[in-house]
């Protein structure tokens, strides 16, 4: 597989990734208010330590985060097909048929723009 294909291929899992780890972050969130609140009563009765109860808030709050970042940073699927369309172009512009044409097309331009000015 080339470039464009992982591209591609990059395009349709992204947009999975992403609502997956959207929905997980949603998910997390809503526990994690639940678990606060019997972390809360959990420390009133002593059943807990304050230290242990931080402790949970804090993997609790690492692992939301991580989840909202990859919901955050990963592109969407219009994105990578603009960037994989980018290559294309880049690749195309830089083939020696692309650059001769473009130095015949300059010429042109450059004698039309003479006749204008005469």
């Amino acid at each position: 597989m080339n470039n464009l294909s992982w591209l591609i291929y990059l395009a349709e899992v992204a947009d999975k990734v992403s609502a997956w780890a959207g929905a997980m972050s949603i998910i997390l969130v809503m526990v994690g208010i639940a678990g606060m609140m019997f972390i809360a009563v959990a420390i009133s009765l002593d059943e807990i330590s304050v230290r242990a109860a931080s402790r949970l808030v804090g993997v609790w709050a690492l692992v939301t985060a991580l989840f909202a970042a990859v919901h955050t940073i990963t592109p969407s699927s219009r994105t990578i097909y603009m960037i994989a369309a980018s290559e294309i172009g880049e690749t195309v512009v830089t083939s020696p048929e692309a650059i001769e044409m473009m130095t015949d097309l300059k010429a042109i331009i450059k004698s039309r723009l003479k006749q204008e000015l005469e």
